[in-house]
């Protein structure tokens, strides 16, 4: 009997040696994952669109289980400096030490290193609002329509907004506005332009004395 509990003890003890064995090798081996970081950038020029290609890197990472369970959940950028850059295509080399990854995780591959970052210029144009109508409007001599402003800015690549000569607003129901008398209305965003300044306008509809005979 005591030699039966003696081996039983004895294959207790080598099946928690063997298991610990086994957690130290496959925790402790180093192992490989593909990480993917995304790319801000800063400028303080708002008449500048910036492209970057890609918008995101691929880090490929060697490290052992323990070290990436501790990294899970941390949030990685890299950031571009773009604020003495002017108008044109450059590459530029991605900043790694930005990362600050632990010192035992290995840096394996980056893909790509380098970005290529295209800054266009924006043109800024001034262009007169008109009125869309939800039904089909007749010009009456009964009422005068104010529009305010009159005129908005739009931003745009110059190539999307050299032909652009008007912009309108959203569908406007006539009865509608002769009953409350001035309303507010969102401007619709033509095809390629960026932003329009304001973006919105204001209608005032006013009834025209009528002469006496």
């Amino acid at each position: 009997m005591k030699w039966w509990k003696r081996e039983h003890k004895l294959k207790i003890i080598s099946l928690l040696l063997g298991t610990t064995l086994w957690y130290f090798v496959v925790w402790g081996q180093p192992i490989e994952k593909v990480i993917e970081v995304p790319v801000t950038y800063n400028s303080y020029n708002p008449n500048y669109l910036i492209e970057i290609k890609p918008s995101k890197i691929l880090i490929k990472i060697s490290a052992t289980r323990n070290s990436l369970r501790a990294l899970s959940g941390s949030i990685f950028k890299i950031n571009l400096d773009l604020t003495s850059y002017t108008p044109g295509t450059y590459q530029v080399r991605v900043p790694l030490e930005q990362l600050n990854f632990p010192s035992k995780i290995k840096i394996k591959e980056i893909n790509p290193d380098y970005l290529t970052v295209i800054i266009h210029k924006l043109l800024i144009k001034k262009v007169p609002v008109d009125i869309a109508w939800k039904e089909t409007y007749i010009k009456n001599k009964n009422f005068t329509l104010i529009l305010i402003p009159p005129k908005v800015l739009i931003k745009g690549l110059k190539k999307d907004i050299q032909t652009i000569n008007k912009v309108l607003t959203e569908p406007v129901d006539l009865l509608k506005l002769q009953l409350i008398k001035e309303m507010e209305v969102k401007i619709i965003y033509p095809s390629g332009v960026i932003s329009i300044i304001p973006d919105k306008v204001k209608i005032i509809y006013k009834e025209t004395n009528k002469k006496r005979v």
